[in-house]
């Protein structure tokens, strides 16, 4: 991987901690530093959850998720996975799996339209 895409990667986890310090605040940050295979660190670290970016032309939403799961299982953390990517020129997408998303359907609507 060249310069420059290692500095676009960089910018866009930048971007994804500040916008997720929105929900988190200050127990959001960027792991500093390139990560290289096998490294068991969360692109963006927060509560709860566990950040894989990736940004580029066409960047493997499946890869990114299941990066995220296996460098999760090393660590020994108990957080969602979420990949966030992000095509050129294109606004970024969340994808995580089905049933962590009805974990997060569930704290944020809890019973409100279980009647």
């Amino acid at each position: 991987m060249g310069k420059y895409q290692r500095e676009k990667g960089a910018r866009f986890e930048r971007e994804t901690a500040n916008i997720l310090k929105s929900v988190f605040g200050g127990r959001t940050t960027r792991s500093s530093g390139q990560c290289f295979s096998g490294d068991t660190r969360a692109d963006v670290d927060c509560p709860e959850i566990w950040v894989e970016c990736k940004v580029g032309a066409r960047p493997n939403i499946k890869a990114a998720l299941e990066q995220a799961e296996e460098a999760k299982a090393s660590s020994g953390a108990s957080k969602m996975c979420v990949a966030v990517c992000k095509w050129d020129r294109q606004p970024a997408t969340a994808t995580m799996r089905l049933d962590d998303f009805v974990k997060v359907l569930s704290l944020a609507y809890g019973d409100k339209y279980n009647e």
